[in-house]
């Protein structure tokens, strides 16, 4: 899918995040996977500093903490909830809890009537980034 459908469909993620959350900006979220990733054969053979993930995408996948480090174990059940029938169309699985504290879902989204895959993962702030890279 191009990046222009990875970012509505981030967009509209993000905005369900913040309607749910307590308090302004307690999540944060990182659109990852091929979205982020770098493509290290152009940036070789172009040098192309800026290029920041590739044109198109396999997936949908966030990852996302809580900035104040507490739990995250509930969020994402509500989020999914609020995210049926704007965005989710199907549940591959439902959130389950990890060993480290976190969640993770998988799921089917459809936007503009093209169904996409949709990974997202609730982890503790201190792994976001080691998750994310």
């Amino acid at each position: 899918m191009p990046r222009e459908e990875v970012a509505e469909m981030f967009r509209i993620v993000q905005e369900k995040i913040e309607e749910l959350s307590e308090h302004k900006g307690e999540y944060e979220a990182i659109c990852g996977g091929s979205y982020r990733r770098f493509s290290f054969l152009l940036l070789k053979l172009f040098l192309i500093p800026k290029f920041r993930g590739r044109a198109m995408c396999s997936d949908l996948d966030v990852v996302m903490s809580r900035r104040d480090e507490k739990p995250v174990i509930g969020f994402l059940a509500k989020l999914l909830k609020s995210l049926e029938g704007i965005l989710l169309v199907e549940h591959i699985t439902w959130p389950k809890p990890e060993s480290n504290g976190g969640e993770s879902y998988m799921g089917v989204c459809c936007l503009n009537g093209v169904f996409h895959r949709i990974d997202i993962r609730v982890i503790k702030r201190k792994m976001i980034y080691q998750t994310y890279t």
